[in-house]
């Protein structure tokens, strides 16, 4: 008998995550629970390293587009210390997304292209929606079955 490969394991991860994603794809959207949100993310493509995620008490937005073989990622500000940030990605010549190429002038245009196409695809700029967040956080995400 061999060892389980990482895609052995991850088709058998998919297989037991489906066993909870189609029961209300069939039987219809059940009612809220207390019951954490929880994301499943399976790559057999990506370390550990690259996948990653994080809470805080601030909310801290970004936001992402990809037009072809470039992906353009916007950061809102944190705070007044810290300003937006901006990636950009050939995914073509650096698919590992190593070498962000958003502050060189050779690629301004498509920076501004992607932003303007990005804020278009969400209906407001990013650091907008953010603002809402962040009363929506202050104000409390109480839920009504919540005592």
């Amino acid at each position: 008998m061999r060892n389980p490969t990482r895609r052995d394991f991850l088709k058998s991860a998919g297989l037991a995550a489906g066993s909870f994603i189609v029961p209300p794809l069939v039987f219809g959207r059940q009612e809220h629970t207390s019951q954490p949100n929880i994301i499943v993310i399976m790559s057999d493509e990506h370390n550990a390293g690259v996948i990653g995620s994080y809470g805080n008490d601030i909310a801290s937005g970004n936001v992402m587009i990809r037009m072809g073989n470039y992906k353009y990622i916007y950061h809102t500000p944190a705070d007044a210390d810290h300003p937006a940030e901006r990636e950009l990605y050939d995914l073509r010549t650096d698919p590992g997304e190593f070498n962000n190429l958003a502050g060189r002038k050779k690629y301004r245009k498509r920076v501004r292209a992607m932003h303007a196409a990005l804020v278009k695809e969400i209906g407001e700029h990013p650091d907008k929606t953010e603002i809402r967040c962040r009363a929506d956080y202050a104000r409390g995400y109480s839920r009504p079955d919540e005592k």
